[in-house]
């Protein structure tokens, strides 16, 4: 995971459009919330997967399936995402705000504790 956070540090350290530019990169007090609904989990999910196999040459999520093996396999995938996400939005967090911003806005998706549900964060 260490090296996904090192690649995903140097991509998003690139241009961004405004407002997102301007905005604080770091916020180190930022929690994930504990829970989020399915619908929420599920698309997030995807997109942070279809970012990933953009950035990171050769990863291939793994889709999951009946044996302990695709099992474990896409739980690893989550718990990585879920880290990144993590890392995204204590050191990155205006390039977090960006990608969440494209997200539909009737979702009212809230990712982080202690910031009001949007249609990003």
């Amino acid at each position: 995971m260490a090296s996904i956070i090192q690649l995903l540090g140097r991509i998003t350290l690139g241009y961004l459009p405004e407002p997102y530019a301007s905005q604080p990169r770091e916020r180190p007090n930022a929690r994930l919330i504990y829970k989020i609904p399915e619908e929420h989990s599920d698309f997030l999910f995807s997109k942070m997967k279809m970012i990933l196999r953009k950035t990171l040459p050769g990863y291939k999520p793994s889709q999951g399936g009946d044996t302990l093996n695709e099992t474990l396999g896409k739980w690893i995938d989550e718990m990585v995402i879920v880290g990144c996400l993590l890392w995204l939005g204590k050191h990155r967090r205006n390039f977090l705000d960006y990608v969440l911003d494209g997200f539909p806005q009737d979702m009212n998706f809230k990712l982080f504790e202690d910031e009001e549900a949007t249609g990003s964060t």
